[in-house]
């Protein structure tokens, strides 16, 4: 079996005044190394899930911070603040509207290095045996 990474982040639900603490946890999977899913634990409404590119994530925490990234229903900002503190802005829209969720970025550097480590970046399955790639989705666990 693949190796499967997770991690889970507190997380801040932010619209206009209004804040909520959720828990959000974050899964990698080495047989699908392109993306990672992303779910969100929003108390008695249940979940709320994505999936986005790993490299979006990679991108925003190890590129120049403060640039908003990403395109579609999903975006991602990193934020470094005076006293050292960095933050991550998830973007969504959805059939709801769109959110913001916050979190701080050390338990996602965390993360993104374990993804790292299991499948470096370059060592990613090429795109021309994508059948192949497509038929191992099927023994992959999420």
């Amino acid at each position: 079996m693949a190796e499967m990474i997770s991690s889970e982040v507190p997380s801040t639900y932010m619209l206009g005044q209004y804040r909520a603490p959720m828990m959000s946890s974050w899964f990698f999977s080495a047989c699908h190394p392109f993306s990672l899913s992303l779910t969100f634990h929003v108390g008695e409404h249940g979940t709320v899930e994505r999936s986005f590119a790993r490299e979006l994530l990679l991108a925003t925490l190890y590129q120049e911070s403060s640039v908003f990234r990403g395109q579609g229903d999903v975006g991602l900002k990193r934020v470094q603040f005076h006293d050292n503190i960095e933050i991550v802005y998830l973007y969504l829209s959805g059939p709801f509207g769109p959110a913001v969720i916050a979190m701080d970025a050390v338990p996602l550097y965390g993360f993104a290095k374990r993804t790292l480590d299991a499948v470096p970046l370059g060592d990613e399955p090429p795109d021309d045996d994508l059948a192949e790639e497509i038929a191992k989705l099927d023994n992959c666990v999420w």
